[in-house]
């Protein structure tokens, strides 16, 4: 019955669009203005940063570049979503000063990979960007998952990280009632969910972290749109910009209009 309800849970999650909101935006946008790959990523690790889709548009608008000077864009004071509260109290500037020093994010990192080897890729970009001061494994994991369906690059998370994943851990447990001082089981039992469901391993440990918030009463189908649209209606944008964003907002992701963000939210407890 648990992993009924989840697997109900964890559909209309994804007909909703509400699994990554973020992700399909960011990609029409970046081909609307025709970015290239540098600029992209840069902008890609501002949002890493910042977390606030708002916040992160507005800072490519004034620090378009790796090499652009920060003063601009600090003297800003951009919100910062709390999956980064650790960069909060002026920390999000040394991320980004931290970028700089390591010359990241690099387009010539994709020249490493090799198409058929999506796993083993992963864990070459993991590597390397876990070096860079204020990448720990949260954000090293949203990173390779930004790659992958904003970017296209060929990598593919290998598991969960289980040990370093509180949120996905205890949606596990929710679901398949293991223990979790008891990893081996807890590997298992993920192994046989991922078949059940068929998802990446990506967009398992979405599924299970949201709908842990979800049994905790912090989330709900359609928050992380209806938030992402919050914020880029409440930065400092241009109309113009903030309008190109909206509208693609409208155009890419399934749960809007804002009335149908809260379809069925009570029914997978």
């Amino acid at each position: 019955m648990k992993i009924q309800q989840f697997q109900e849970f964890a559909a209309q999650l994804h007909k909703s669009g509400d699994i990554d909101p973020v992700y399909p935006v960011l990609k029409e946008l970046y081909n609307r203005r025709k970015l290239s790959a540098a600029s992209a990523l840069w902008c890609s690790a501002l949002y890493l940063g910042y977390y606030n889709l708002g916040s992160a548009l507005t800072a490519y608008t004034v620090c378009s570049t790796r090499e652009s000077p920060l003063t601009p864009v600090l003297n800003l004071n951009l919100p910062i979503g709390m999956e980064r509260r650790g960069l909060f109290g002026g920390r999000i500037g040394s991320y980004l000063q931290s970028c700089q020093k390591a010359g990241w994010p690099s387009e010539g990192e994709r020249r490493w990979l090799i198409e058929d080897i999506p796993t083993k890729n992963y864990f070459l970009i993991r590597d390397n960007i876990l070096a860079i001061p204020y990448i720990g494994p949260w954000a090293a994991f949203k990173w390779l998952e930004l790659l992958k369906e904003v970017h296209e690059w060929p990598v593919a998370a290998p598991h969960m990280f289980l040990k370093e994943s509180a949120g996905p851990l205890a949606g596990l447990i929710a679901v398949m009632d293991v223990n979790p001082k008891d990893f081996a089981i807890c590997k298992e039992a993920a192994l046989e969910l991922k078949n059940l469901t068929g998802y990446s391993w990506e967009r398992l440990e979405t599924c299970l972290c949201d709908y842990h918030s979800y049994l905790q009463g912090r989330y709900r189908i359609g928050h992380k749109t209806a938030t992402m649209i919050r914020d880029i209606q409440r930065s400092p944008l241009s109309k113009p910009k903030k309008d190109e964003a909206l509208q693609v907002c409208r155009e890419v992701v399934p749960c809007y209009p804002l009335e149908l963000l809260t379809e069925r939210n009570d029914d997978y407890s």
